[in-house]
C-alpha cells in the first residue's frame, strides 16, 4: 500500500508540471498529414489569437529569432505570418492552412 501512496504522489506530481509547462508554451494543434504513419509527421496548427499575438510581439520591437524561439517556430513562419497580416488584415489566418 505504501508503494501505492508514492507512485501516486510521483504522478501527481508529473501532472502539475505538465499543466506548468502547459501554460508557457503557445497552444497549437497536431494534425496527422498521414493517418496511421505516426507523430514524426504530424504539423502543427496554430489559432488565429496565438498568430496574432506572435506578430504583436514583433510590432512592439521584438526580434524575429526571439518571437520564433518564444513560439516554437522557425523564423519562416513568422515572416509569412506577417506577409498575410500585411497583405488583407480583415481577411487574416481563415482557418486551416487553405488558402483564401
Amino acid at each position: 500500500m505504501a508503494l501505492y501512496a508514492q507512485l501516486q504522489e510521483q504522478i501527481d506530481a508529473l501532472d502539475r508540471r505538465v499543466e506548468e509547462l502547459a501554460g508557457q508554451r503557445p497552444q497549437s494543434q497536431r494534425l496527422m498529414t498521414h493517418p496511421g504513419v505516426g507523430p514524426s509527421l504530424s504539423r502543427r496548427q496554430f489559432t488565429r489569437e496565438v498568430k496574432l499575438a506572435a506578430l504583436q510581439r514583433l510590432e512592439m520591437g521584438a526580434s524575429v529569432s526571439e518571437v520564433a524561439r518564444a513560439f516554437e517556430v522557425n523564423p519562416n513562419v513568422l515572416h509569412r505570418w506577417r506577409r498575410e497580416f500585411r497583405q488583407g488584415p480583415g481577411n487574416i489566418f481563415p482557418g486551416l492552412g487553405k488558402r483564401r
